[in-house]
């Protein structure tokens, strides 16, 4: 008897998949293998994007986090059906608590889901372009509002989280203007010198 590999066609589901992802600049997943999600994984080695294997699927999650993290790009994790998704719950959460961008991948029975072809005609070239990441500008009146907070406080706190990356120098000059107190976290710590500054805008920096 010759065996047939029903996911080995360049149109089938688990094939698009991997298209998509290595269309949009995926360079790794990380992930534990499984039948159900074969089809991808053996997809996604044939295209040369890296796979990570891991002992846990929870693991996977915490490394695809810690690449979006660390790259400022995308994280994606895969794992198989039943317990290999809930396995992912806590690291999900965690990465959600951390607003970072990651997709988790999870296996389905294998009802040859993954291995149905899926006709040109049904893949959108939209969806498969990369896009520029979309930035939304902020509301006119809110600024305002937050400038006169700022300027009508007696000395004003600035606590800084994720959203302060890449702004270190606006932020020390805004901190220099207003002689504000400032207090980092453990996601933007390093962006504001912790030695001593001839502004008291640092003396409350965390080491």
């Amino acid at each position: 008897m010759t065996s047939i590999d029903l996911g080995s066609g360049p149109q089938d589901c688990a094939a698009r998949i991997a298209q998509f992802l290595e269309r949009r600049g995926i360079d790794r997943v990380f992930g534990l293998q499984g039948g159900h999600i074969q089809p991808i994984w053996d997809w996604l080695g044939r295209l040369g994007i890296r796979m990570v294997d891991v002992r846990d699927e929870g693991a996977a999650v915490h490394m695809a986090h810690a690449h979006a993290e660390l790259t400022g790009g995308f994280g994606v994790a895969m794992v198989t059906a039943g317990p290999g998704v809930t396995n992912c719950v806590t690291a999900m959460a965690n990465a959600s608590l951390a607003r970072v961008p990651l997709l988790l991948i999870g296996g389905d029975p294998p009802a040859a889901l993954l291995r149905t072809e899926v006709p040109d005609a049904l893949v959108l070239e939209d969806w498969m372009r990369p896009k520029p990441l979309r930035r939304i500008a902020p509301d006119p009146a809110a600024v305002e509002a937050a400038v006169d907070a700022v300027w009508s406080a007696h000395r004003p706190v600035v606590v800084a989280g994720r959203g302060a990356r890449g702004a270190s120098d606006a932020l020390v000059r805004f901190l220099d203007a207003t002689g504000a107190l400032y207090l980092d976290t453990q996601k933007s710590r390093g962006l504001v010198p912790a030695d001593p500054h001839p502004s008291p805008a640092r003396c409350a920096a965390t080491r």
